[in-house]
């Protein structure tokens, strides 16, 4: 969904898209989502239009708000589908389902952004950006390159960092991390990608997605993308401009549901107990 300030001139500038589990989505809750999210007025109700429709993203079952929507360097919004666990559903491209989707939301309700890389392919949904997902929690878009990044939480083993790109194959539910999951016709003969990094359960359970960092106080983190496990509290970091090893940057009590930028490029960590925290570095 979309909230819109009336004082914008252009289609693109102003807009917020908000995520509503309820079918209908009441108009009056997105303006109430837009309020609370940037403490002021936002677009009366002929302003706001629903891009996503429950006959548009089928989820059969949600057991938390596992969607993400964010708009990235073209001007299109990129969404992130759903988990898909026990579906199958994530390696079938004219489903939704365990993919990241690219839409134009410059038109109404949405357009196909004509270099999405399954236009006009047969038995395919053109709003497919990348697939083979299965649960990506969080995901975020570089300030400085436009690169696209997300965590994926496993099932049993591995949890995982990609890289998104266009057309990626990501692998679920034939591999999850490196390791094989599945071995039947649907996984024969394709295409994987792997991930840009992967951790045991043994060191977290639920990876949590963060930002590539592009903030002044640390110069040593520029350019590395962090992320942290919400079991374990711990966080970690990976180069983006090279394939060496992620580093654990530390570790807490508290468990860890997200991150958030701030316009300088520094970074929060959201604790799902009490609050937010600033990334620091430690003082000698």
């Amino acid at each position: 969904m979309c909230c819109r300030d009336n004082k914008m001139k252009m289609a693109r500038e102003g807009l917020r898209f908000l995520g509503c589990k309820a079918q209908p989505c009441p108009k009056s809750s997105w303006a109430e989502g837009c309020r609370a999210a940037e403490g002021r007025e936002v677009a009366p109700a002929s302003h706001q239009t629903q891009v996503w429709a429950g006959s548009r993203l089928p989820v059969p079952w949600m057991p938390a708000p596992l969607r993400t929507s964010l708009q990235g360097p073209w001007g299109e919004l990129l969404r992130r589908g759903s988990y898909t666990a026990s579906l199958e559903v994530a390696q079938e491209l004219d489903r939704l389902l365990g993919k990241v989707i690219r839409i134009d939301v410059s038109q109404q309700p949405y357009a196909i952004p004509p270099d999405n890389p399954f236009v006009g392919v047969a038995d395919a949904r053109e709003e497919v950006f990348a697939f083979g997902f299965r649960n990506p929690w969080r995901m975020t878009i570089d300030s400085e390159t436009g690169d696209i990044w997300l965590g994926d939480v496993g099932e049993g083993s591995w949890e995982e960092v990609d890289h998104v790109v266009a057309g990626g194959n990501y692998g679920w539910d034939c591999f999850e991390g490196f390791a094989e999951w599945e071995d039947d016709e649907q996984c024969d003969g394709k295409v994987f990608t792997e991930p840009r990094a992967v951790y045991s359960h043994e060191e977290g359970m639920a990876i949590v997605g963060g930002f590539v960092y592009r903030g002044d106080e640390m110069p040593a983190l520029y350019g590395w993308y962090v992320y942290a496990d919400y079991i374990s509290g711990r966080v970690w970091a990976v180069n983006t401009a090279d394939d060496s090893e992620a580093i654990q940057l530390l570790r807490d009590e508290f468990p860890i549901s997200s991150f958030a930028e701030l316009p300088n490029g520094e970074l929060l960590i959201v604790s799902y107990v009490d609050g937010l925290y600033l990334l620091v570095a430690e003082t000698p």
